[in-house]
């Protein structure tokens, strides 16, 4: 009985609360419509609202574009970059990482790992709100511009 019912909260919990998910590694550019189908739950949502229930982990060979207009709201991690990530949006359409909760350090970080293509890493009109991080940039130098942290 008892492990039936740790199996019964192992399975309720991982598709409540999410749990890590890492991209394929296969050369593939996502997208958060992608995240939302193949994530198994750690990404949820529709354009523009979309909720981010752990962390996603962009591998070395795959790209994120997140749409301008975008919200992406955090419960708690965010996101680690081992590829590459345009959040690229437009001064009427700013890209919004925030916090499920508007109080400071909702959530960790986006956080641009070591990577050869860490310049191609680019945040443009973007907002990232209530972080504990904002953008942790770790031996890596992601192009910034036009954002708010």
């Amino acid at each position: 009985m008892k492990i039936l019912l740790t199996l019964v909260f192992s399975l309720f919990s991982s598709s409540v609360f999410g749990a890590t998910y890492t991209t394929p590694n296969t050369g593939v550019d996502w997208t958060m419509n992608d995240l939302v189908a193949n994530s198994n739950g750690t990404v949820t949502g529709s354009f523009p609202n979309y909720a981010v229930l752990d962390s996603v982990i962009i591998a070395p060979n795959d790209r994120l574009t997140i749409q301008a207009g975008s919200v992406l709201t955090f419960t708690q991690n965010g996101f680690v970059v081992r590829g590459k990530i345009l959040a690229i949006g437009t001064a009427s359409a700013r890209i919004v990482f925030t916090g499920a909760t508007p109080t400071p350090a909702a959530w960790r970080n986006i956080r641009i790992e070591d990577s050869a293509v860490d310049s191609a890493c680019i945040f443009r009109y973007c907002v990232i709100e209530y972080a504990t991080g904002g953008i942790a940039c770790i031996n890596s130098s992601p192009t910034i511009e036009f954002s708010t942290l």
